[in-house]
């Protein structure tokens, strides 16, 4: 998948993850999730990504990791 996502800044994060084989697109849209911002953006399939999503996973499933209830696109996960 190519996401375009609100990190709380000026202008949305893209985003290159490698989920399409695991995670249906409706769970993918429209959603709070945990991103690692403090990458090095780069180029993943022609694109540069500029975050990763976070995901926990087990041999048979993989989830995309959510945030606390109450968070807003900006918000700091210690």
């Amino acid at each position: 998948y190519v996401e375009e996502v609100d990190v709380g800044e000026a202008a949305p994060r893209t985003v290159v993850s490698g989920l399409v084989n695991h995670v249906p697109l409706e769970q993918m849209q429209n959603r709070m999730v945990v991103l690692l911002c403090n990458l090095k953006p780069a180029k993943m399939r022609g694109v540069l990504s500029q975050a990763m999503v976070m995901c926990a996973s087990s041999p048979e499933k993989v989830e995309i990791l959510a945030p606390p209830n109450g968070s807003v696109p900006g918000d700091r996960i210690t």
